[in-house]
This record gives C-alpha cells, sequence and structure tokens, in this order.
C-alpha cells in the first residue's frame, strides 16, 4: 500500500499584503458580517492578524510594519530639505544622507552614537517617500552661470528685448529672429552602452584620439531655419579636403586654437550668413535681429560697424545665462553631440583599425547636424527660451533658484598680494632716512576707463555703440602713450636707486652708453659700464651695488674688491670704506 506523501505546508511570506487588503477584509467582517477564516482567504490576510483587529486586541489604525527611526512629521521635514537643497544646487547624496540622519537622531535622542545611519535605513526611506524623491544623476553648472541667472537679470534681459522687437516690428517676423553659437567636436567620441556577456568583468570601447577641437558654428531662426554648418579647424593652411562628404553649403575657416576669433566671425558674416539668411521679400533695408552670447571675440568695434551697414541687429546676451536664454543650447546643442558620439561609434565598427581624423568630422557632424537641426527642435528652443512667442515667463524657476544661495553684495576684504607683504618688511628694516613713497601716476588713473557693459543688450543701437566707440578711441590713446614712454624709457637704461641696505642690480654688457645724470653712473669710475670690461672674453654680467654709508652706485668686481652682496646686508663703497678705517 502506497502511502501518501506529505503535502509541504505552504506559510504565507511576513507582510504578503497591503495595508489596502487588510482594510478590506476589515469592513467585509464589520459591515458584511463576514466570517473572519472567509474573508481571510477572500483578501489574503493572514486569518488571525484579522481576527486580532476584529476584537480590537490590536488597533486597525496602528502603524504598518515595524517602527521607524523617525515620526513621519520628522521625515516630511527632512524630505523638504532634501528638495531645497536640490533645487539650489546643492544636492547630498546617500553617503551624506546617512551622515545628516545619524546626526539629526543623535539630537533628538534617538541614539547615542552620532555615527551614520546603514544603507538599509536608506533605502527603506526612499521606498517610503517614492512619490517625492528620487535618484538622480545631475548635470554639472559652474559657480558663475548659477550667480549669474538671478530675477533682476533675467528681467532686465527681457525689458530690453522686448523694446528692440517692438522697435523693428519683429515679434510676428520670426524668420527675421536668428541664434548664433558655437560648439566644440573632438574625434575623441563618447562611447555609448553595448550588449556584453555576464562574464565580462569591464568592457572597453575603442576611440580615436583627441587629436583637437573643431568648432561648429550654428545658426537658426525662429522659424525653424537652420543655416548650413560652418566649421572651424585648427591649422593655418586651408584644404578643401576638410569638407569632404559634408552637408551641403558647409564651409569652413582656419585658427591657431580650432576657436572662433574675431577674424573668424567676421569671415563668417560676411561670406557666410549674409549668403543664407532669408530676408523674406529680399529688401536689404529690412532688419534682422541676431542673438549670440557676449564672448570677447563676438563683440568689437569692426564687427559692430559690418552689422549697422548691412541692417543687422546684435543682441549681446547677459553673461553666464546662455544655458538658460539660448535657443541652440537649450534643444539642439544637446541631441547633436548624443548623435554625434553615435555616428562615431558606427563609424569606428565598421572601419576597425582607422581612427577618426579631422578629415572625417565634417562628413560625420554634418550627419548629426541635419538629425539634429529640426524644425521642431529649433522652433521648441525658440520657445522654451521665450523669445518666439515673446513670453519671459517661460524661463522655468529652477534656472533661477540657485542664484539665491549666493550674497547680491559681496564684502571687499583687505586682501594684499605676496608683493606688498615684500615690499612692506623691506620699509620696515630699511634706514627711515632712505624712504620713498611711490608717487601715484594721476593720468594713469584719470585716463583709464572701464569696458562698457554689453549683456544682455542691442550692441548696433546708438546709445551702447558710442560708448563702445569711445571706449575703442581711448584704448587706442592709451596704447600709443604707453609705447612712446616705453621707447623713452629703453633710450638711456641706468640701474634706479632702492631703499634696501645692499641693493644688486644687474646691467648687461652691450650697455656702453653713458648715462647723462652723472649721479647714476659709478662713483668710483664715474662711468656707466666698468673699465676693462671690453677685454672679457666670456659673458659678464655686470653687478652693481649701493652704498649703505653715501647712497651712491658702485661696480662689483670691477671698481672693488667684493663680488657678492646679499640682500639687506651693508655695503660700503671704497670711498667710504677708507673713512671708516
Amino acid at each position: 500500500m502506497r502511502q501518501k506523501q506529505k503535502q509541504p505546508i505552504r506559510l504565507m511570506k511576513c507582510k504578503a499584503y497591503s495595508r489596502e487588503m487588510m482594510m478590506s477584509a476589515y469592513k467585509a467582517v464589520k459591515d458584511d458580517h463576514l466570517p473572519v477564516d472567509r474573508a481571510a482567504i477572500m483578501y489574503g490576510v493572514p486569518k488571525q492578524t484579522l481576527r486580532d483587529r476584529v476584537l480590537n486586541k490590536v488597533k486597525i489604525s496602528s502603524r504598518w510594519g515595524k517602527d521607524s527611526l523617525f515620526t513621519h512629521e520628522e521625515e516630511e521635514l527632512l524630505v523638504s530639505h532634501l528638495e531645497g537643497l536640490a533645487q539650489v544646487g546643492y544636492g547630498i547624496n546617500r553617503s551624506q544622507l546617512n551622515i545628516l540622519a545619524g546626526d539629526l537622531a543623535v539630537k533628538l535622542g534617538r541614539r547615542l552614537t552620532d555615527s551614520k545611519l546603514s544603507n538599509n535605513w536608506y533605502y527603506a526611506f526612499l521606498r517610503r517617500w517614492t512619490h517625492r524623491l528620487k535618484v538622480i544623476k545631475p548635470r554639472g553648472l559652474s559657480s558663475t552661470r548659477a550667480a549669474a541667472v538671478t530675477q533682476e537679470n533675467i528681467d532686465s534681459y527681457f525689458r530690453d528685448l522686448d523694446a528692440i522687437l517692438t522697435k523693428y516690428s519683429l515679434k510676428c517676423k520670426p524668420h527675421l529672429i536668428y541664434n548664433l553659437d558655437e560648439t566644440g567636436i573632438q574625434p575623441e567620441h563618447r562611447p555609448s552602452k553595448v550588449i556584453t556577456g555576464v562574464s565580462s568583468s569591464k568592457t572597453q570601447a575603442v576611440t580615436s584620439p583627441n587629436t583637437g577641437t573643431t568648432t561648429i558654428v550654428a545658426c537658426v531662426n525662429a522659424a525653424g531655419t537652420a543655416l548650413p554648418p560652418y566649421y572651424v579647424f585648427k591649422g593655418k593652411r586651408t584644404n578643401d579636403d576638410l569638407l569632404k562628404n559634408a552637408a551641403v553649403g558647409a564651409n569652413y575657416a582656419m585658427s591657431d586654437s580650432g576657436w572662433v576669433n574675431g577674424e573668424v566671425l567676421m569671415k563668417y558674416l560676411e561670406e557666410h550668413f549674409l549668403k543664407f539668411v532669408q530676408r523674406g521679400s529680399g529688401d536689404i533695408s529690412q532688419p534682422i535681429l541676431l542673438i549670440y552670447d557676449g564672448h570677447a571675440s563676438h563683440v568689437s568695434i569692426d564687427i559692430v560697424n559690418w552689422a549697422r551697414e548691412h541692417n543687422v541687429i546684435l543682441f549681446v546676451l547677459p553673461p553666464h545665462s546662455s544655458h538658460a536664454l539660448q535657443p541652440l543650447d537649450i534643444t539642439c546643442f544637446g541631441p547633436f553631440k548624443s548623435i554625434f558620439h553615435n555616428e562615431c561609434h558606427l563609424y569606428m565598427a565598421k572601419q576597425r583599425g582607422r581612427v577618426i581624423t579631422k578629415y572625417d568630422i565634417a562628413d560625420l557632424s554634418g550627419k548629426a547636424y541635419l538629425k539634429s537641426m529640426t524644425p521642431a527642435t529649433i522652433q521648441s528652443g525658440f520657445r522654451k527660451a521665450g523669445i518666439s512667442p515673446f513670453d519671459p515667463t517661460k524661463v522655468p524657476a529652477e534656472m533661477i533658484v540657485p542664484s539665491k544661495s549666493f550674497p547680491k553684495i559681496i564684502p571687499e576684504l583687505p586682501i594684499r598680494t605676496m608683493k606688498e607683504l615684500l615690499d612692506e618688511k623691506l620699509m620696515e628694516t630699511a634706514p627711515k632716512a632712505k624712504l620713498e613713497k611711490p608717487k601715484a601716476n594721476k593720468n594713469k588713473t584719470q585716463d583709464k576707463k572701464k569696458k562698457p557693459k554689453m549683456g544682455g543688450k542691442a550692441i548696433t543701437e546708438d546709445c551702447t555703440y558710442f560708448q563702445l566707440l569711445e571706449y575703442q578711441q581711448q584704448r587706442e590713446e592709451n596704447n600709443t602713450k604707453e609705447k612712446t614712454n616705453r621707447s623713452k624709457q629703453n633710450l638711456h637704461k641706468s640701474p634706479q636707486p632702492s631703499t634696501s641696505k645692499g641693493n644688486i642690480v644687474d646691467s648687461d654688457i652691450e650697455s656702453e652708453i653713458e648715462d647723462e645724470d652723472p649721479a647714476n653712473n659709478c662713483c668710483i669710475c664715474k662711468k656707466f659700464s666698468p673699465p676693462g670690461l671690453d677685454q672679457c672674453d666670456e659673458l659678464v654680467i655686470v653687478k652693481w651695488a649701493q652704498c649703505t654709508a653715501c647712497g651712491h652706485w658702485c661696480h662689483l668686481r670691477f671698481c672693488s674688491q667684493i663680488r657678492v652682496v646679499r640682500r639687506l646686508s651693508d655695503f660700503f663703497c671704497p670711498h667710504c670704506a677708507e673713512r671708516e678705517c
């Protein structure tokens, strides 16, 4: 007779039911008068647990599961604190949260030591607040950008932009509103995710060496039209092979660094921008608005004069705010970089053993340019930047919140340089009779003029244009004066007296011209160049020393037996040394 095999008893796992399931079973027993055993089976809850709540041995409103370290209200305050830190750009990671929660538990008297909490508490805390918290990788934001995007700067920018759009009737003409920007690309692309075996500990991706940066200049208008790409390659000699398989209409220029400078930008505007720009009816007198960042190479009097001649309104964005106000940065360059890296990955997979050179940049980036610069993407960038349609409220609040963590007024601290500290030390140790205060150059402080601020303004307007023109003229005059003074000083070069003891000054052996002032010559030989210098075959550096007693200068080695004088030590010329003897 075969014995029946015992079936294993299946025990219900702890917490295999939810609070809603227990509440439904409880209401079925209380309201519908359903037996406890049947209600437990119907709703999948433990019988004894349900019976304890029906008989009021355990309150139905009691806390679910094990008691946590903090109460619900305390955890809610902690969640609000984490949200605030992330908004201003100073979010904390897992380790920092464990340390912060450990300190909080000690202050509340829940723990005796200040050690950080475990990762078990961290993951349980995140599970309890999944509706408000999540873990992501933030995008880097420099402190200059975070401090620059303030509500005051944004309001001032949109006021000036509104005035320009209204003055030239451009709000209803999106095809006349352009945005110009540049970005750098390298042959060393960012690898994408790949499929690999489970046993592989670490997978590598072959990339090309970084041989330099190539700049691609992009220009789009609010109607969704993109001008052909313009490349700036590193080098001096032009080579048309650099544009092999490039996009239709693409052009290029060369620069020493591979970045845009004033000369390259002028060439781009004259030969590329005007060639593809749209003026609607073709009227040359129709003004065009060009919005771009205020880099030093973008703001020059030559570029402004060219723009005024061709009815192009140059509007400079506020400094360090292109990530929030520039359409190309907001929606276009991100997809362009991702597609470009993918194209490089496909090229390396097909052409195994070859590397990407600058002759392949135009081909690969041209494909990415056409795929990313779509009308929908471009129009979305102008819309999110609040330019077209014009809407100053389109700038998201999370772009402005980080600026609130920076003080509006930075106190000026009395910081002294190392040179000032050394000069002060020398003045303390030097004799008081020889102390001479440096004379302030009043003309230099009066002539120096600050460069006008160009950010957030249309620099082709008369008020800003004349300020820039005046600054440029003043700068040229100051440069001319400095060159004239420098040439006068180089005519007669002599050792300058100093307040320190035994000060040493070097002069070149080629300086054989006598100084016009006898006081600056040697007190022994009465000459600027020592006698016997022309008889030396080797290169000789003539050293001077100032006498501590009489204050005159003397040649060392030639007119004195002393060859070296240490700094801050006494030195006596041969005349004063004989008197003391």
